[in-house]
Formats: structure tokens, sequence, C-alpha cells
């Protein structure tokens, strides 16, 4: 980088590398009492699973690493998967990498083991964690979401925080319920780092404050959702602008995304392990491997690639407001209390 450039996104993404080590790098756990594979294999985990032990419950033994199986116990259920994902599919395609850096990379890309070191196979999900991931909203499959949403998202070139998630959540939505009709995407755009503009945050505050004193005096016999279609104000609509300046820009699907999309998933994004298909060698047209390369592949990919026409496996609706009183799985909470009156 030029002094003053900003990071790449792929340079970024170092700093939540710590999200997925169980060594603490934040220094709110005392040292002592840190997770070390070696040393204190008892301490406390730092990976985003582990902090949500309660909900994505244990691995079961058959999931045991080494450290497991002399602690007697798994760590968390992790939902991480890569097998199937063709990395760099798209670039392929569009002839941005040529098929042999397409096979140098899916042979080589490998995966992480439960303390996140590298491996050279792929990462495996634990199945339970699929299920629970889905249920539990950890990936909202907007089935649930029938509120106003106002998105206020800032966009930059060298941040994680991209608006394609906005779009993300849109498409879902569109594909639970029909439509996204109480989705609003307000954006704003940086070229220094992800901002959000304060005067937009104030402006949505404003406008969500309306919305929901509307659908509050709605006192019709209508659905919740037609209730929030019904009373969305006239300027609850999609607007992006440049940050500090006001200055309208435009709302569109960015080019941008991220591996994943990149290996053919869907804009949706909420594919955690796909299902497999076996290979076609006639799918990489106008890209050509010749017998060498093409064995390579089908080493890389024993059980098949990635089916994005597919749901993912144990992909399921999200059920809100679970309780884990009972368990990592989480039971619904039932039926809303009713006051009653004191005599």
């Amino acid at each position: 980088m030029e002094n003053g450039d900003a990071p790449s996104s792929c340079v970024a993404f170092t700093v939540f590398r710590s999200l997925f080590t169980p060594a603490d790098e934040t220094g709110q756990v005392p040292s002592a009492a840190v997770y070390n594979a070696q040393t204190n294999p008892s301490g406390v985990r730092g990976t985003l699973w582990d902090y949500s032990l309660s909900q994505l419950g244990r691995r079961p033994p058959p999931s045991w690493g080494p450290v497991e199986r002399a602690l007697g116990y798994g760590f968390a259920n992790r939902p991480l998967d890569t097998v199937g994902i063709q990395y760099g599919l798209k670039a392929l395609l569009n002839g941005q990498i040529t098929p042999q850096q397409f096979v140098d990379m899916n042979s080589h890309v490998g995966g992480h083991d439960i303390d996140y070191n590298l491996q050279t196979g792929r990462t495996t999900a634990d199945p339970e964690a699929l299920s629970i991931a889905y249920r539990s909203g950890y990936i909202n499959q907007g089935n649930n979401l029938h509120v106003p949403i106002i998105d206020v998202r800032g966009t930059s070139n060298a941040d994680l925080h991209d608006s394609f998630h906005s779009w993300s959540m849109r498409m879902r939505l569109d594909r639970a319920n029909g439509n996204h009709d109480n989705q609003v995407i307000w954006d704003s755009f940086t070229a220094s780092g992800f901002v959000v503009d304060p005067t937009l945050e104030m402006q949505a505050f404003g406008l969500m404050d309306r919305w929901l004193s509307a659908i509050e005096a709605d006192h019709s016999s209508n659905s919740l959702a037609q209730k929030v279609v019904a009373n969305k104000p006239s300027d609850a609509v999609d607007r992006c602008t440049v940050t500090g300046t006001g200055t309208p820009g435009p709302c569109v699907i960015p080019p941008n995304g991220n591996p994943r999309m990149g290996a053919g998933e869907p804009l949706t994004d909420d594919v955690l392990k796909c299902r497999l298909k076996p290979m076609d060698r006639t799918s990489y047209f106008p890209a050509l491997f010749p017998d060498d390369q093409w064995a390579q592949l089908q080493a890389a990919f024993p059980g098949g690639v990635c089916d994005y026409t597919m749901p993912g496996v144990n992909q399921q609706p999200t059920i809100p407001w679970l309780t884990y009183t009972n368990g990592p799985v989480g039971q619904p909470l039932g039926p809303v209390p009713v006051s009653m009156a004191l005599h």
C-alpha cells in the first residue's frame, strides 16, 4: 500500500481473526485463565462459537479432537464449513484467473481445526450447529421479520461491513415472504472506512418513530405484516448518500461480495454448509481443463461441489423468541403473558 491508502478488505479481515481463535486477544480475560491447548486446555476459550456455547451446545464425542478427548468434553459446536466450495469460480468463468490457478487454489486452500489452526482438509461443520444457527436466527432466514426495518449502513472500499449484506437480507425477505415491503435501505458511502453518517442515523430514528407510531394507532383487524406496509411513511424509501455531503448516490446491488459468493453462492448468502453434486467438466466452459488438471480438481472435491440450487444442509426457517433454559436446541417461549387485574 502507498501511504494514505486504505487497506484492502483482505487486510482488514485480519482484525476479525480473533473471532475464530480460542486465545483471548482482547485482554479482557486474565492471562492465567485463557485457553491454551498445551498449558491450559480447560481455560476460557474466546471464539465466536464458544461465546455462544449455551446456544450452540457442545460438540459430540465423534467430532472431538485430541484436546477434547483428553478433557472428556467437547468445545462449542461450530457451524463453519467449506466442503465443496469452489473458490474463485466466478473469476475462472470470467477469465480473470487461469484453470491452473483455479486448480491450485482449491487443491491447497485447506481449512481450520477447532483451534483455528491450518489443516490440509476442508473445514467441516458440526451438524447440530447448522440446525441451531438457522432456528435461532444466528443466520436469520427472514421468515420471522415482519417488523419495520431501516437498514442504515456505511459502505467503504476497505471494510467488511459492506452494503451487500443489506441486499442479502432483502433477498431473504423476498424468498421467505414474497416481498421486502417492510425493509428500507439507507446507505452512506465513504472512501476512508466504515462510517455511518450521523445525520442519516438521526433521520432514520425519526422515521422509525413515525412508522411505529402509525402502526400502534392502527386498530384494524389486519395482521402485523399488513399494518407495517399500510402505515409505511411515504419517505420510507431506499436512499444512498455520500457521507458528510448529503449528495444523493445510486442505490444499486454492489458488484462486490465475499469469497463464497465468488464461488457461486446466491446473494442470499446463507448457506452454511452446501449440498453436493457430482462434478461436470462441461460446466466450466469457456474454461477448459487438460486431463491432469481435471484429475487434480476431482481429487480436491472427492464428494462433489456445492449445489446452490438446493437449500443448505439442515437449513430451516428461523423460530423467533427461543428460550435455552432446557438446553442449546432452544424452545419457543410460548404465548405472550397476559396481565391480570388484582382485586
